[in-house]
Parts: structure tokens; C-alpha cells; sequence
């Protein structure tokens, strides 16, 4: 007669859990090493598309301010700026301001003209629209910088101190 040792039955069923616990746990970390080995080239190609979003939005952006700016000078048909006496200082010299509007009523278009005396007396949207076409700011004032914005800035800026710097 063959004798066979078996375990005892709770022991088996101990051993069976822990294997199966273990077995699970394999399992898992399997699918994680799997999942991480992609990693890099999945971070790779994710980089360069949240790069190319970043791109869009940047262009996004521009051309929602742009789209702004376009409506908030709707209607500036033109902008001319004389200039008085050249032979004043800059911050005696005179300035013509003639600002053509176009206007509509739903039937007919039509042009107006007003002129005022002065820089100062440009409005945010008249202003907006010479940074758009520097050729209309006088050279006496593009002269202070290398940019219109910055022109204009350093005009205004010596204008209320009394002084333009280094002049």
C-alpha cells in the first residue's frame, strides 16, 4: 500500500490564498511594468502635443485681440496729424488732428470729419488706429523711439513732465 503525506486541508487553503494574492499582485505589477516601458515616448509625443496646442493658443489669442482691435477702431476712415511750427520745440509745437469716421445707418454710408488741436486730445480708438498706421505719426515724435508705442509713450511722458529725457 502506497502512503501519500498530504497536507492538512487548512494549510492548503492558507497556501492557496497567499498564491492567489501573489499571483494577483504579479498580475498588476505585469500590467504596470507594461504601461510604464510606453512611458517616455508616450510623455515624448504628449510634450510635443501640448507644445502644438500651446502654438494654437498663442496664435488663438492674437487673433481674438486682434478681432477686439479691429472693432474698437470700426468706423476710422482716417487719421491725419499736421504739425505747427517746426521751428517750435517739441513740447511747443502744435498738432492738427483730423480724424475721418465712417458711419452707416443701415441705408446710406457716410464720411465726417472733425479736427482738434493736439495729441492729447486723440481718443484710445484714434490712438490704436496710428499704431496701426505709424506713416501718420509725425516723424518730430516717431523720432523719440525705435517702436510707435514706445514713441508716443515718450512723447506723452515729456509732455507731462515739462521735459522730454536726454534731449
Amino acid at each position: 500500500m502506497t502512503k501519500t503525506t498530504t497536507r492538512p486541508l487548512a494549510e492548503l487553503q492558507a497556501d492557496f490564498v497567499r498564491v492567489g494574492a501573489l499571483l494577483k499582485q504579479a498580475r498588476e505589477d505585469v500590467e504596470t511594468l507594461r504601461r510604464l516601458s510606453t512611458a517616455e515616448a508616450q510623455a515624448e509625443t504628449l510634450a510635443a502635443e501640448l507644445e502644438a496646442i500651446k502654438v494654437q493658443m498663442d496664435r488663438a489669442f492674437v487673433d481674438e485681440d486682434k478681432a477686439k482691435e479691429d472693432a474698437f477702431i470700426a468706423g476710422i476712415k482716417d487719421v491725419r496729424i499736421t504739425e505747427g511750427d517746426a521751428r517750435e520745440n517739441l513740447l511747443r509745437r502744435t498738432f492738427t488732428v483730423q480724424v475721418t469716421r465712417e458711419t452707416s445707418d443701415g441705408e446710406r454710408t457716410r464720411q465726417t470729419t472733425t479736427q482738434r488741436t493736439g495729441l492729447t486730445s486723440l481718443k484710445p480708438e484714434e490712438y490704436v488706429w496710428l499704431l496701426r498706421h505709424p506713416d501718420r505719426i509725425p516723424t518730430c515724435v516717431l523720432a523719440l523711439a525705435d517702436d510707435p508705442r514706445t514713441a508716443f509713450q515718450t512723447y506723452f511722458g515729456g509732455k507731462k513732465r515739462g521735459y522730454f529725457r536726454g534731449a
